[in-house]
């Protein structure tokens, strides 16, 4: 079984970090953690009114082979789901509006 090391986690960090530059994600405040979430590699738990987010590393990988190519990757994807977490929450909601949508499309495209 494969573990993720707190070099690789601070690498990861560091990665998210980056990619929230570069989609101006900064107006999120973000934790991190080095847990286990069943079944992923890295996970998120966005809170939308808050703007606050966990991303997280799992510490066992299976079988998965620990690359920076991987860690790279995992940081990318967790944030892309930052990136468009306000589009999925008006989706949940009840009550939520053509308006509410476009709002939320267009807080997306300006970034």
């Amino acid at each position: 079984m494969q573990k993720t090391s707190s070099k690789d986690f601070t690498y990861f960090k560091k990665q998210c970090e980056i990619y929230l530059d570069q989609l101006s994600l900064r107006d999120w405040k973000i934790y991190y953690y080095h847990t286990d979430h069943p079944d992923s590699y890295a996970w998120i738990d966005p809170d939308c009114e808050a703007k606050q987010a966990s991303i997280g590393l799992s510490v066992d990988w299976s079988e998965t082979k620990i690359t920076k190519e991987m860690l790279r990757y995992c940081a990318k994807h967790e944030v892309l789901h930052l990136l468009l977490a306000d589009i999925v929450a008006v989706g949940k909601w009840r009550q939520s509006t053509d308006t509410d949508f476009t709002e939320a499309q267009h807080a997306c495209i300006r970034r």
